[in-house]
Order: structure tokens, then sequence, then C-alpha cells
């Protein structure tokens, strides 16, 4: 069980094995974002994960050699495993978002896909401007508090939306983003996805945990809220076998300037 103790990084020591499956991964901002790049670009993906979507950028041919990076070896071992038929196609390192290890000037794209909540977000963007080529882009996939509140779990599991406090609304992205004058932020892409789970499926994925912010609940706290879950859910939807709901992310085109 989640004990409020455990860390992000913790968690993500026990699940790398089997987080890839857990985590639904979006096709649909990959097609967006080919249509900003051209081919060849130097390209790095930070906090890549288990590699779900390195993987898809390699697929869709966003990059001729896709540098993926996380700040956990366990992820990194996992993202190996799921990427290997890609030998020729990318790299994996070990760092930081924050004190991004690369040289100045030096990578055309940087991705980053449902992690910016987990960076501090100031020092990462002053890290992107710094290694970003002129005119590189920066490519941040993630979801705003009001996403957050529409999906299933901001409806109807008890203070998930008050717990998660990490995400940036629209407003709020671009006051930061003014603030780095090497920067300018080109478009807003929203997404809305369907859903599809069984009420079991929904209990087992706050277990493994599905979302990190899980883990800002103590283990009472935890019980009791799935437990109101399930009856919220039980009362709203007549067959919990197949429950359809919908997911928000939002993408943010940022490009440096000359």
């Amino acid at each position: 069980m989640i004990k409020k103790t455990r860390s992000a990084q913790q968690s993500y020591d026990i699940l790398a094995g089997g987080y890839n499956p857990l985590r639904k991964t979006d096709e649909e901002p990959i097609y967006e974002i080919k249509k900003w790049l051209r081919p060849g670009l130097s390209a790095a993906d930070i906090g890549c994960g288990g590699g779900r979507y390195s993987r898809l950028l390699i697929e869709h041919g966003i990059t001729d050699h896709l540098i993926c990076m996380d700040r956990n070896k366990s992820m990194l071992r996992e993202a190996h495993t799921y990427m290997n038929a890609y030998q020729r196609g990318f790299s994996l390192i070990q760092g930081v978002a924050e004190t991004l290890p690369f040289q100045r000037n030096s990578i055309g794209v940087l991705f980053g896909f449902n992690t910016i909540h987990l960076f501090d977000f100031d020092p990462f963007i002053r890290s992107a401007a710094e290694v970003l080529k002129p005119e590189g882009y920066l490519f941040l996939y993630t979801r705003t508090p009001a996403q957050n509140q529409q999906s299933i779990w901001g409806q109807y599991f008890p203070s998930f939306s008050e717990k998660e406090t990490r995400l940036y609304q629209r407003e709020e992205l671009i006051s930061r983003l003014r603030s780095f004058p090497s920067f300018e932020t080109l478009e807003f892409i929203s997404f809305t996805y369907k859903r599809n789970h069984s009420l079991s499926e929904l209990l087992d994925l706050v277990d493994r945990p599905h979302y990190s912010t899980f883990l800002f609940y103590t283990q009472s706290e935890l019980e009791e809220a799935k437990r109101i879950f399930e009856e919220r859910i039980r009362n709203e939807y007549s067959d919990v076998n197949s429950i359809e709901w919908k997911a928000g992310n939002l993408l943010v085109v940022i490009k440096k300037k000359k």
C-alpha cells in the first residue's frame, strides 16, 4: 500500500518494470509536433520515463537520433527494454531537468511529456534556453488544473484536485514564460480524449499508482478516498465494467529567438 513517505522517485523505482502499460500514450500531440519541425534536428526527450513518447517520436520520424533523458535509473532501464528495436535511433542518459547535461546552443528541439509538474519550472526553462539552438523548439505536453478537475479523478476521487498543486493554468504558463526573454510562446493546443475503464481497472490504477498525486494521501486517507470513489462511480454509472470519461491535455509550443 502507498505510504505518504514514499517519494515520486521511490515510487518510480518500484513501478518501472510495469510502468508503461499503466499509462495511456497519446499519438495526437506527435502529429501536431511534426507540423512545426523540419527533419534532422538534434532532439532530447526530458523526463522520458519508460520511453513511451520517445518511441513514438522515433516511429514518426521526428528526429534521426533522440536523446532520452531521465533522472531515474530504473526508468531508463525500462526505456532501454521498451525501445530496444531502435538500436541506432536513440541514446539514454541520466540527468536532471533543471541542469540539462548538454552544451550551450547544441539541441534543436526539446520535449517534455507529462513531466513539467515534476520539475522546478523556472530552472528547467532557464536551462532549456541555454542548451537550445537559436530558433530551437521546446514542446511541453501537460494538463492544466481545470483539465485535471474535469477528469474522472477530479470529479469523483475525493481531494484529488486539491492535492494536485503542481499543475499550471494556461495563464500562469504564459506569465512564467514571458519572464524568459529568449523564448516566444507560439501556441497552446488543447486535446480531449475518450477513455474507457472498468471500475476494477480504475481502482487498480490507484494502487499502482497511476498518478503520483496518489502519493500525497496517507494510507488511511487513500483507503477512505477509494471507498468514496467506488460508491460515487457505482451511483453514477449503470455499467461499472465500461466507464467512459474524458481526459484533457495541453501542448505548449515554445520557440527560442534568434
